[in-house]
Formats: structure tokens, C-alpha cells, sequence
């Protein structure tokens, strides 16, 4: 009993907290919840997909080729902050045989303030011209948007027809 007592207090003080399972204690790590900020609002215009820029495989059907021919990045409040760059990048995801996309995407910005490029690498799922849900990398020279460069981005996108809207959030 002892040494649990000595368990329980070390744990405490390295910020753990404990349960008692019968004779046993186990340590739960206290774990803090990430609060993502709204950082850019993107309106994306893409390029409608040929019938043979799809390829059927095994795994469902794969999409060769979805460009972007123009758009914009805001913050929350309007303010543009960058432009896509037209006919460079693009979607190669796939929709596998149960309706679910995998999206595997880059993209080119421009930004306005300092004219300076970044470039943005996207993965995530969801559905087809609906939603989906995006881990995003991004990486540019621009001193200016240190909220955004090597960061943590989570991005919600939602489609209306040709018009992909992505909200970018970052920690």
C-alpha cells in the first residue's frame, strides 16, 4: 500500500492523473484538447473532370486529373490574402468502391501582400462533390504568413458544383 501511495504522488507531480483499479494503479496522461483558430476562407474554382481522367482499379475508381483554373484565399473577416494560381496542381484522389474519396491534392497560392508563392499539399477523405475533411501541409518564403508555414492545418471543404469552399484552421 505504500508504494502505491508513492506511485499516486509521483505521478501527480509529473502531471499524470491515476485511477485505482482494485490492488493496481494506472497512470492516465492529462491530455489537453487542441483549439483550432479560423485562419483562410479559400473559394476554389475547378476544372471540370473528363470522362477518361478517370481510371477503375481494384480499389474504385481513380482520378488522374482535376485542376484548378483560378480563386482566392480570405481571413474570417474578407481581407484577400492570396490567389490560386491557375492550371498548376491538382487532384489525384481516388473514391474507392464503398463511396468513400481520398483526396491527395496540391496547390499553388500567390500571395497579394508580398507576391511571394506557397504551396499547399492536401490528404483527407470524404465524399465526392460533397465534403471532405483535409490534413494540409503548407510551405512557402513569406516571411508574412508565419500562421500557416510548417504548421498543423486542418481544413473542412464543401462543394457547390464546380466551387470547392475550404475553411483552413490551424492551432
Amino acid at each position: 500500500m505504500h508504494f502505491a501511495k508513492v506511485l499516486i504522488s509521483a505521478l501527480t507531480c509529473i502531471g499524470l492523473t491515476y485511477a485505482q483499479e482494485g490492488d493496481s494503479v494506472v497512470a492516465k496522461p492529462t491530455v489537453t484538447p487542441p483549439k483550432f483558430k479560423h485562419l483562410l476562407t479559400g473559394i476554389i474554382i475547378t476544372s471540370p473532370s473528363e470522362p477518361h481522367s478517370y481510371i477503375t482499379s481494384p480499389y474504385g475508381k481513380r482520378l488522374t486529373a482535376a485542376g484548378y483554373l483560378g480563386g482566392n484565399w480570405t481571413t474570417p473577416d474578407g481581407k484577400l490574402v492570396a490567389n490560386v494560381y491557375p492550371n498548376v496542381g491538382g487532384d489525384s484522389g481516388i473514391t474507392d468502391n464503398t463511396g468513400l474519396l481520398h483526396v491527395d491534392t496540391r496547390m499553388t497560392w500567390k500571395f497579394v501582400d508580398d507576391n511571394k508563392y506557397g504551396f499547399m499539399h492536401a490528404i483527407g477523405s470524404g465524399v465526392a462533390y460533397d465534403y471532405d475533411d483535409l490534413y494540409i501541409e503548407f510551405e512557402t518564403d513569406s516571411t508574412n504568413h508565419p500562421e500557416i508555414n510548417n504548421k498543423f492545418l486542418y481544413g473542412r471543404g464543401t462543394f457547390n458544383g464546380p466551387i470547392w469552399t475550404i475553411n483552413l484552421f490551424g492551432l
